[in-house]
């Protein structure tokens, strides 16, 4: 019982008082049904001797039903009585269509509601908190968990519903025939017993499924990710290997919830059966009962043992989708648990000044990337960053752009420390600039004005991205122009196109900062002398935060700044550096500059 109302309250917490509703039209349904289906032993003595007994011995206390309608003056003849059997039957169809057809709404909003709730929880993720997660387990709980956790729903309310309906056709047996009420009892009981085991299997395959599917959509994704690599060193079908050792074990699975099911399947009409034999039986040889008590209950007994077998089938097939249930509460937890902090209070950020005071950073207590960081970075003025790889360069970005909050110190942006400040306002005044360019399976349009309405202004802003990032004659070139699909990261673009794609991307925006992360690393040296000039012509326009490896590229930045080992070693213009420090001029004519 506990577990059975610990999943009522994971759907409840979605749904609410709808799932009360659903259970009121439940009991509403078996209860015309169960006085209907007693009406039919008056029906049967009307039709045989044109007269209604209603004596104790025939109906049990379920003669107040008779009563009832002889004290609204009607009057108890066949065909009264089929008028009351029509008129039952029809208002329990209309409740049992409301019934089913209210629960399918229920279910698509509680759907709607969980996906929700998921893409919310995913998108106020703090970037540590994500970084934290697999991969695998996320899509594959957005996805297939999500879709399992629909028959879960299904499943589970048809279990409620069966047994609400039990419940009340025992209570009616109770009332026509104490006797019979608890043969349905200890039958019920046994029939439980018996399939106990296949439920309890049947659940830790599910969950075994659901884990399998997480490492499933981990492979997926890196096989796609990282295909290029898989197919040039042909390790692709050694890693396809693993991929089908997965699916194969989730078929395994999959295989023998199949073979419990097919028991319980093949079980329940002999069991249907030998208990209906047994209760006949048992009513006419013990307890000498008359035909019509032992009829009435026959028809109380055959609806109490369907929704036994009901009961047991759908319990069965929730259970083979309950560890969608754990899945995505876990992912919930995570998403909530990782939540990012953004204060309430909006500030409003213009002409961008930055700094930062004695800002350190480490993922743990022995391992400092960043130590006691101090710079100042002015409105529309334009920094670089250099240093050897692990120098803290890339821990520096993710902590101007907010995405981290620094171990110590602080970041204050026009004198408002960024920790308590609207970050996600902030963020939207940053360009982003990646050295592994971002491109969406859309058009060119799309990808670089972010699904904008293509009014004449944003057609005209979008076409001075692309002279900007160098690539307006390109997308001239191409059939379908602006309105060419690109594929899934751009797969029909070369790395140089996608990378200024992507450029044109965050000079569409109306941004205040604007970061390059080693954005011009995958480009030919004439594209990179191109785009060079064109940021170059964006000084004094935007606040230029540069990370890079060519030293060419920031030559004409403002300032410089030189890590190592997490801590700034020097700073200065370029042609102050050279001089006055050894590490900057080596790594300056290591490349032949």
């Amino acid at each position: 019982m506990k577990k059975i109302f610990g999943n009522f309250l994971f759907f409840y917490r979605f749904v609410g008082n709808r799932t009360l509703v659903i259970l009121f039209l439940s009991a509403l349904t078996a209860l015309l049904d169960g006085i209907g289906l007693a009406m039919f032993i008056p029906l049967f003595q009307a039709a045989a001797t044109d007269e209604v007994n209603s004596a104790e011995s025939e109906f049990g206390e379920l003669r107040i039903i008779l009563e009832f309608f002889e004290k609204i003056g009607l009057e108890l003849n066949m065909q009264t009585i089929l008028v009351i059997v029509i008129v039952l039957f029809s208002a329990k169809g209309i409740f049992k269509f409301l019934e089913s057809y209210y629960k399918v709404k229920v279910r698509l909003f509680f759907m709607t509601k969980v996906r929700y709730q998921l893409l919310d929880g995913m998108a106020g993720l703090s970037y540590l908190g994500f970084i934290k997660l697999d991969a695998g387990r996320i899509q594959n709980t957005l996805s297939v968990e999500v879709s399992r956790l629909y028959g879960s729903f299904s499943n589970y309310f048809n279990t409620i519903q069966s047994f609400i309906l039990l419940l009340i056709y025992m209570a009616l047996a109770l009332l026509a025939n104490f006797q019979f009420a608890i043969l349905v009892i200890i039958c019920g009981y046994l029939s439980n017993l018996l399939f106990k085991i296949v439920y309890k299997k049947t659940k830790l395959l599910s969950s075994t499924i659901s884990d399998l599917g997480h490492q499933f959509q981990s492979y997926l994704i890196q096989s796609v990710q990282y295909f290029k690599y898989l197919k040039a060193t042909d390790s692709i079908f050694s890693y396809k290997e693993k991929i089908r050792e997965k699916i194969a074990d989730i078929e395994l699975s999959q295989k023998r919830i199949g073979f419990y099911d097919s028991i319980l399947q093949a079980t329940r009409e002999p069991l249907v059966i030998a208990m209906i034999m047994v209760v006949i039986l048992i009513q006419v040889s013990f307890f000498d009962d008359n035909l019509g008590s032992v009829m009435l209950s026959l028809m109380f007994f055959y609806r109490s043992i369907n929704s036994v077998l009901t009961l047991q089938t759908s319990y069965q097939l929730f259970l083979s989708n309950a560890g969608s249930i754990t899945s995505t509460e876990y992912l919930l937890k995570e998403f909530s648990t990782n939540e990012e902090n953004i204060p309430v209070q909006r500030k409003v950020f213009s002409d961008i000044d930055i700094t930062l005071t004695k800002i350190s950073f480490s993922f743990n207590e022995k391992v400092e990337v960043l130590s006691e960081v101090s710079l100042h970075i002015p409105n529309k003025s334009s920094v670089a960053f250099v240093g050897e790889s692990g120098s803290g360069k890339t821990t520096l970005i993710n902590i101007l752009s907010g995405l981290v909050n620094p171990s110590y110190g602080t970041v204050e942006v026009n004198g408002v420390d960024l920790t308590k400040a609207d970050k996600s306002f902030y963020r939207r005044n940053i360009g982003y600039i990646t050295q592994e360019p971002v491109i969406f399976n859309d058009t060119i349009f799309n990808n670089v004005t972010f699904w904008d309405s293509k009014t004449e202004e944003n057609v005209e802003r979008f076409h001075q991205a692309l002279k900007l990032a160098s690539v307006f004659d390109f997308v001239g070139t191409l059939p379908n122009m602006e309105e060419t699909f690109l594929g899934d990261n751009g797969v029909f673009l070369s790395g140089g196109q996608r990378q200024r794609i992507s450029i044109s991307r965050e000079l569409y925006k109306n941004v205040e900062i604007l970061i390059l992360d080693e954005a011009t690393s995958a480009l030919d040296s004439e594209t990179e002398r191109q785009i060079q000039e064109n940021i170059e012509q964006l000084k004094g326009k935007y606040t230029l935060v540069i990370i890079a490896h060519r030293m060419s590229t920031i030559k004409n930045v403002d300032t410089i700044y030189l890590l190592d080992k997490g801590k700034i070693q020097a700073s200065g213009s370029f042609d102050e550096l050279i001089v006055e420090s050894a590490q900057f001029k080596r790594m300056i004519d290591l490349q032949q500059f």
